[in-house]
């Protein structure tokens, strides 16, 4: 957004672009600057300056995210909570001051998923937090974030290099070696930022609406059907459209200039040295179409050594190899080829890539490359001509482009690669291209044919569902959905295809016989008939919900059968890039899977459960590869993702392994990151809190498997297979303890970055995984790292530690509070006793990592923590409790509150004690509050001295009184001496011991505002001792005044159900409600009662309480207890049923069936009973 000087060409900021979207007399003042987050800017006076400046009508533009995110740099860090109280300063500054303020999301960054082949949402917690902001504040809001990834979406990947900061080497002055920055804007995309939100100002409504202007800057041309490309290396080397770049992941690089040659110039490349070294040829703009042609004169270079390779590839704007040419060391050898995807390292020695097909056309010499790319049929015409004699030529028509890669139908670069593959020696290739002439074609569209599918749809609706099962008719339905869904649209006739073979499949499904357990699966793929004991699998076998197995995507898929004999290899599916999936239950399977090709070679890559579990590899012509491996399956769907040049699956094998049962004894499993990994000799004294543990277990009684693996978050801990290792082998009564965060909130590395809710998503696959094994799960939140500011030690990533809070409630599970106890301890040792705790040493500064003294402390916190959790485990816990000696600590104090308030509000705060080791019956206590946010009422003393009034403090419990309190208001202390009646009600179990009643100040400012005990001193019998009071702190956030929510009709159900619940009588009998049914309608009273009391309950959750206050006296009301189903109250209809079993005693065989009908309870069903129950419906009457 800032503004920049020619000098730092070509960067700009959109902020210095917006001025030109306005009409004249609209004057923008651009207070950008870099490297500055909300809490920067303003700690840096920065916010003060505009307010300082802004005046009434004037509009504030306030956009930041990027640089909050930033966990890893404190200064400019602000959690999506701060955030959003920063977000509120700005916003009422400037209303404070008569302006407007518009609220920004941040602008997407140049994320491409190459999965979803879409643009990622950057920093999505923040542009969530401004949309809270905004909401809650009521102030306009810009969602940037959604108009900026839509723009780069539509113009796409290669593009997107426009908008960003993006040159090559020597095309500025200010980048001499080039630079790829996938944040910062051009020229370009400062106004391309500049205009979206311009647009989206003039849709607004604002009075500044009117004046945005189009500032006749030239949109691009559409890029016409017919792209052209020519280069033939004579021009002025300033004005070409092609760079010379370095290839993505290989580290040898070859050099490429332009040199003449017999009066010509051509471009010459040149490799030598061991190991792979490559030179890309990479054109400004990447030529796109339906079907693109490449053409060019080739002089192929002879290599010297042996054994050598050099390799010329065709890629898009993705770096996708499309098609790859190749000559080799040996003698009188010949020009290969090969499409798609190859891993260089294929083999030390091999003269060829695996897969490659030998050409007719002689090496060493020059030949014209003509290869037509066809991406709408993904076929590629090759034709390789002699210029020496244009006779000599070969066309090879139709070769295959790989099945599994999405390219993005478009060609950009040539890749040099130069592979010395065997022992000693060096590479030595020179190779020369010229004339080079790409050119693209887009192919009128095809309309779909969609008589079919209408026809089947009209058809399946049609149907009697009456005597299926319930699951069956429910996938017919959903493909039926599927189907309506693109009916009458422009969809391609692959989408219309694939919609008819999910109906066709959920049509065939219907059954009336309900699907049992399913433990094997065996699965034959192809179009011939399945081999005994399996299950025929054909493209068309599209998969929906509920319906057991199937292919996400049949438009991808082909059979083809060779008719060899063998019913089981001789035909296949080819996959081509989509994926196999299969329902069943959460279990440990074996999977089985045939892959290969009597007639040719297969290249396929297979992810399942997203774990690599078959890498790009490739089985030679004739061969079958059988591949066998284990997986423990916790979504209850196998997701089989197939990927390579020539994906095919000939059989596939799913059995269900036994259950591991109960071990011997338990094993604490730990998941985690370096932290707790275990470390080897070499890296002491580094250490993780994982080693250490087993000296405060009893390893008779249970044994530690630390899994940890430094590096890892909890998606790359699951990605890389280590999370399905563990839960292969965990046993009944096992234990999962899982420690993340470390990793999970860096989104720099966005290979383990998790957003908080993305995180609780992974944590819950860990704790299903071992819960559905019978093993118990533990969480345990992040060990804190040392972060000081001052004397004051920060929290550590605390929305992941609340997400892990979050987690533990949602799914019941066990939560070791890591985090907190190691902040309370390394804020007792200050900033200088933590550097014995952190690998402060021989001069290195790390505050994450432990050294051996840190590991040992923090794994006997977590050893004291799990004894504390009083499950079976506990009782292995070696380390002793501490004994509190006098004089030390008697007990553990407390502080607790509301989470939040607002001015002028009145607060309760409660005092007390979470743990007595050591009973007393005399305090002395000390509170320390803010008294520019907080205020509490005062009295005089008879000694004129300040004191609390007497609604301002109250004894927290029975038996105990406030004798004395005093208060100094302009230091915020109270001090309050309380003594218990006598030693029968010593203070010896945890309770609130006095209630604080105050009210936050009418002017206190948004924020946080902390209460803290700083003195708790104890007394028994004339000995002294004192309450710990490490935990003894309260933070309430104070916000904007809520807007109040209509609360009458919960008011009004609030009343009812009372009433309801007063009037009710529990027992056996009719006109009863069944016993317990009362409890269980207070409880839904109580939860309304809070909704009611929480000035913050949106209307949307004052809607909610209504409803389930409503739902539970309806359920309620169907207890009570009659002899007619149904009735809520007694009715002659009661009567004559009672009249049917008269005179009849408890002695005769049909009692039960009128026993509750005996209110009087005599064992007799008489006139007495007739009478009782008519009064009781004429009581009814009455009420009413």
């Amino acid at each position: 957004m800032q503004s920049y000087s020619e000098m730092q060409a070509p960067q700009q900021g959109w902020g210095q672009q917006f001025g030109r979207y306005f009409a004249d007399g609209v004057v923008v003042e651009n207070h950008s600057i870099g490297g500055r987050s909300s809490k920067s800017f303003m700690v840096d006076g920065r916010l003060d300056t505009v307010l300082r400046e802004i005046k009434p009508g004037d509009f504030f533009f306030i956009s930041f995210g990027h640089n909050d995110a930033s966990a890893g740099i404190p200064e400019r860090y602000a959690s999506p909570a701060d955030y959003k109280t920063y977000l509120a300063r700005y916003v009422n500054g400037a209303r404070q001051r008569g302006a407007t303020p518009v609220l920004l999301t941040p602008v997407g960054r140049r994320d491409f998923n190459l999965v979803t082949q879409e643009f990622n949402v950057s920093f999505p917690d923040y542009v969530a937090a401004a949309k809270e902001v905004a909401a809650e504040l009521e102030v306009a809001l810009i969602d940037l974030s959604q108009l900026s990834i839509a723009h780069y979406n539509k113009v796409g990947l290669a593009a997107t290099e426009d908008i960003f900061l993006y040159a090559y080497p020597g095309e500025y002055p200010k980048y001499p070696n080039g630079v790829n920055d996938n944040t910062h804007f051009s020229g370009t995309g400062a106004r391309v930022i500049a205009g979206l939100v311009a647009g989206a100002v003039k849709e607004m409504g604002l009075t500044l609406s009117p004046f945005v202007i189009d500032p006749d800057i030239g949109e691009p041309e559409p890029e016409p059907e017919s792209q052209l490309y020519e280069e033939n290396f004579e021009g002025d080397p300033t004005a070409a459209q092609y760079a010379m770049v370095n290839a993505t992941g290989i580290a040898g690089t070859m050099t490429g200039t332009v040199v003449e040659q017999n009066g010509n110039k051509l471009l010459n490349v040149v490799g030598s040295g061991s190991g792979h070294r490559a030179k890309v040829f990479r054109i400004f703009d990447a030529i796109g179409g339906d079907i693109v042609n490449v053409n060019f004169d080739w002089h192929t270079g002879n290599n010297i050594s042996f054994p050598t390779e050099g390799h010329l590839s065709l890629q898009d704007a993705n770096e996708n190899l499309i098609l790859t040419l190749y000559t080799t060391s040996v003698s009188n050898s010949t020009i290969g080829y090969l499409a798609g995807h190859y891993a260089p390292d294929y083999g030390t020695g091999t003269t060829a890539i695996p897969g490659g097909q030998a050409t007719t056309i002689a090496k060493n010499q020059w030949v014209n490359v003509d290869a037509t790319i066809n991406f709408a049929e993904k076929t590629i015409d090759l034709t390789l001509t002699s210029l020496a004699d244009e006779s000599i030529t070969q066309t090879i028509e139709d070769i295959p482009m790989s099945a599994g890669t999405a390219y993005a139908d478009n060609v950009r670069a040539m890749r040099f690669l130069g592979t010395r593959k065997g022992g000693g020696g060096t590479l030595n290739w020179t190779t020369q291209i010229d004339n080079v002439r790409i050119e693209g074609t887009t192919l009128p569209p095809e309309a779909a044919d969609q008589t079919a599918l209408v026809a089947l749809r009209d058809e399946a609706k049609a149907l009697d569902l009456t005597g299926y099962t319930e699951q069956s008719k429910a996938v017919l339905n959903k493909a039926i959905a599927a189907a309506d869904a693109i009916i009458g649209t422009e969809a391609t006739q692959a989408q219309i295809d694939h919609a008819f073979n999910m109906l066709t499949v959920a049509k065939a499904s219907l059954t009336s016989e309900p699907v049992g357990d399913i433990s094997t699966y065996r699965f034959d793929f192809g179009s011939g008939s399945a081999a005994e004991g399996y299950t025929k699998v054909d493209a068309k076998r599209a998969y929906v919900e509920g319906n057991g197995y199937g292919f996400a995507d049949t438009s991808l898929t082909v059979d083809e059968n060779r008719e060899t004999g063998n019913a089981l290899t001789e035909d296949f599916t080819r996959v081509n890039g989509t994926s196999f999936l299969v329902e069943m239950e959460p279990a440990n399977y074996r999977v089985t899977m045939t892959i290969g090709d009597s007639q040719e070679a297969t290249n396929a890559g297979v992810v399942t459960e997203q774990m690599t579990k078959v890498p790009n590899s490739t089985v030679p012509s004739g061969e079958f590869k059988e591949i066998s491996y284990d997986i423990a399956l916790i979504d209850g769907v196998f997701n089989f993702e197939f990927s390579g040049n020539t994906p095919k699956i000939n059989a596939l094998k799913l059995e269900r392994l036994p259950d591991n049962g109960a071990g011997d004894k338990p094993v604490i499993y730990l998941a985690s990151d370096s932290t707790v990994a275990n470390y080897a000799e070499g890296y002491r004294p580094q250490a993780g809190w994982g080693e250490t543990l087993d000296d405060y277990f009893d390893l008779e009684q249970v044994s530690i498997d630390n899994r940890a693996v430094g590096g890892l978050s909890s998606k790359t801990f699951l990605v890389g297979g280590y999370l399905n290792d563990i839960l292969l082998g965990i046993k009944e009564g096992d234990y999962l303890f899982m420690q993340w965060s470390h990793n999970d909130s860096t989104p720099s590395r966005p290979e383990r970055y998790l957003t908080p809710e993305q995180f609780k998503a992974y944590l819950k696959d860990y704790i299903n995984g071992a819960k559905q094994r019978g093993a118990t799960p533990v969480l345990v939140t992040p060990v804190n790292r040392r972060d000081f500011t001052d004397e004051t030690l920060n929290k550590s990533f605390p929305e992941y530690v609340q997400a892990m809070k979050e987690t533990a409630q949602e799914t019941g599970t066990l939560l070791v509070d890591l985090n907190q106890a190691s902040w309370e301890y390394f804020q007792e040792l200050g900033p200088e006793g933590t550097k014995d705790i952190f690998m402060w040493v021989d001069g290195k500064e790390d505050n994450t990592h432990l050294q051996m003294n840190g590991a040992i402390k923090v794994s006997e916190m977590v050893a004291r923590l799990v004894k504390q959790l009083n499950i079976p485990l506990s009782a292995f816990v070696t380390v002793e409790d501490t004994e509190v000696p006098p004089g030390e600590h008697w007990a553990a104090a407390s502080v607790t509150g509301p989470a939040n308030a607002y001015a002028g509000q009145s607060v309760e705060l409660e005092v007390g004690v979470s743990q007595v080791w050591q009973g007393f019956t005399a305090m002395d206590i000390i509170v320390q509050y803010d008294p520019a946010k907080l205020e509490f009422a005062t009295a005089v003393d008879e000694n004129g001295g300040a004191v609390l009034a007497e609604n301002a403090i109250a004894p927290g419990r029975d038996n105990l009184h406030v004798v004395a309190s005093a208060i100094k208001p302009a230091e915020g202390q109270i001090r309050v001496i309380l003594i218990s009646a006598g030693e029968d009600h010593a203070v010896s179990a945890g309770s609130d011991l006095f209630v604080l009643r105050g009210k936050v100040k009418a002017d206190a400012p948004l924020g946080n505002v902390s209460t803290s005990v700083t003195k708790f001193d104890v007394s028994r019998d004339g000995l002294a001792g004192i309450a710990n009071i490490a935990q003894a702190y309260h933070s309430i956030t104070i916000g904007q005044v809520p807007v109040e929510s209509d609360k009458s009709a919960l008011e009004k159900a609030i009343a009812s159900a009372q009433a309801q619940l007063a009037k009710a009588a529990e027992g056996d009998v009719i006109g009863k409600y069944e016993v317990g049914s009362k409890a269980e309608l207070q409880a839904a009273i109580d939860a309304a009662i809070t909704v009611r009391g929480n000035h913050y309950a949106t209307q949307a959750q004052v809607d909610a309480a209504t409803g389930a206050l409503n739902a539970a006296v309806q359920q309620f009301l169907s207890r009570f207890i009659s002899l007619v189903d149904g009735q809520t109250q007694i009715t002659i209809r009661d009567l004559s049923i009672i009249a049917k079993y008269f005179g009849i005693t408890k002695d005769d065989p049909k009692w039960s069936e009128i026993a509750k009908a005996d209110i009087i309870g005599d064992g007799e069903i008489d006139i007495r009973v007739l009478a009782a129950v008519a009064r009781m419906i004429l009581t009814d009457w009455s009420a009413q």
